[in-house]
């Protein structure tokens, strides 16, 4: 899972996460992903900021679609 999140995660889709997520961090964004033969479906939070001019992401929280659907 980490390897595609490394891979992925300037070209995936992804949305401002709501206030309930700022407890991890502010100005967070959020994307999914489902693994193969799982019906899980994960939650990556991050934040993304410039560092010299190259773009940062910061992964501050994952959950599954059981512990955080409920506050999005």
């Amino acid at each position: 899972m980490f390897s595609e999140i490394e891979q992925s995660i300037e070209t995936r889709p992804s949305r401002k996460a709501p206030e309930y997520f700022d407890r991890y961090g502010k100005n967070m964004y959020y994307m999914w992903f489902n693994l193969r033969n799982t019906p899980t479906q994960w939650y990556v939070f991050y934040t993304q900021y410039d560092d010299n001019g190259q773009t940062v992401y910061l992964v501050r929280y994952i959950g599954t679609n059981h512990t955080v659907a409920q506050h999005l």
